[in-house]
């Protein structure tokens, strides 16, 4: 069940959003080299560069960050290669291609009592860059962690879930919705992710 945490919080742009991200994430020390440039002007701050492919957490651990290469080239694959997945993203004004090609990968927190991580293998606070990813990801088929990725992906294209959103399809509405239009023929025939 990728059920998606969503907060109150009001939006900000997605470049503020991004910007702000990547600050909180040089300031906790998980910046890899080269995210930062310096800009050619003395006495001017640096300036945060979205990294080209997308970025990964180094402390991820290793059954994660595995499953998530394996995921992240099969879910762009699905979207660059159907043309109903690609038109999930694009009825939202946004390329999922594009989404995916600079998402920013978390492992998710295990110090809060009703986490997200206890009933959904991924997750993301709706309106914020990073997606954070479970233990369970791991254990996931490469079909299925690319479809989750999609169905978080969606969520930074703007989609809302229910029940932050009561008019909002519910997770399960949207994994159906995902899997029909970007699952494996087979997967799709069977009425299940493989």
């Amino acid at each position: 069940m990728d059920q998606t945490h969503s907060s109150h919080a009001p939006r900000i742009g997605t470049a503020a959003c991004s910007a702000a991200i990547t600050v909180t994430i040089a300031l906790a020390g998980l910046a890899h080299a080269g995210d930062w440039v310096e800009p050619e002007p003395a006495g001017t701050p640096p300036i945060a560069v979205w990294p080209a492919a997308p970025w990964i957490q180094s402390t991820m651990e290793a059954g994660i960050r595995s499953k998530l290469a394996a995921a992240i080239a099969l879910a762009a694959a699905r979207v660059e290669e159907s043309q109903e997945c690609a038109a999930l993203f694009a009825e939202l004004g946004a390329d999922g291609a594009a989404i995916l090609a600079r998402s920013l990968y978390l492992s998710a927190p295990h110090y809060q009592i009703g986490h997200p991580c206890r009933r959904a293998t991924a997750f993301v606070y709706f309106g914020q860059e990073p997606t954070f990813l479970c233990s369970g990801f791991a254990s996931l088929a490469d079909e299925r962690a690319a479809l989750v990725l999609i169905h978080e992906a969606l969520h930074h294209a703007g989609l809302a879930e229910s029940p932050s959103e009561p008019e909002a399809m519910s997770a399960a509405e949207i994994e159906e919705m995902v899997r029909k239009a970007c699952g494996s023929q087979k997967a799709v025939q069977s009425g299940r992710a493989r």
